[in-house]
């Protein structure tokens, strides 16, 4: 996929009330628009050899971590990697994800942009995963429409972030 290109595909809706986040994460989403729970707690270094449940398809992924999206509702925007380079982002459908996410699917899928939007009158959510090459501090735009662009910095597998990036 071009690196300039945004993939969008249909949210999965879910109900405000049975989000699945703790609550200073539903409020990291009031916040940010769009969110994702390894965000506020990041796999460790500890984490490296834990067995993730994955689909076959992502086997040969060298680290890869779940990393499902959650859009508030009346949100249209988008997630970027901003770096390391060789961090991608993977946002499939539940159908897909559950049934038919196969290494030509997940190459399809795999990058560095994803546009995501809020189903009508419920929040959205994608399932998806992110995959770097070593541990990372994985930088992240997230920018809602109408709104100006946020960092995160995300520290996968124990990696350190130094950066002060401060509020966006």
């Amino acid at each position: 996929m071009d690196m300039g290109e945004h993939m969008v595909l249909e949210p999965t809706c879910v109900s405000a009330t049975n989000l699945p986040l703790p609550p200073e994460q539903t409020a990291a989403l009031s916040e940010y628009g769009i969110w994702s729970p390894p965000w506020a707690d990041p796999p460790a270094a500890s984490d490296l050899g834990r067995n993730i449940e994955v689909p076959p398809a992502l086997e040969d992924q060298v680290l890869i971590w779940k990393n499902a999206l959650l859009v508030r509702e009346g949100v249209t925007g988008t997630v970027s990697v901003v770096s390391p380079p060789h961090a991608k982002l993977i946002i499939t459908t539940e159908k897909e994800w559950s049934t038919e996410l196969t290494a030509d699917v997940v190459k399809r899928r795999e990058t560095r942009t994803v546009h995501v939007r809020s189903c009508e009158n419920a929040p959205g959510s994608y399932p998806g995963v992110i995959v770097m090459d070593s541990p990372a501090c994985v930088v992240l735009s997230i920018k809602v429409d109408g709104h100006t662009e946020q960092r995160l910095q995300v520290p996968y597998f124990g990696a350190q972030c130094t950066e002060d990036l401060g509020r966006g």
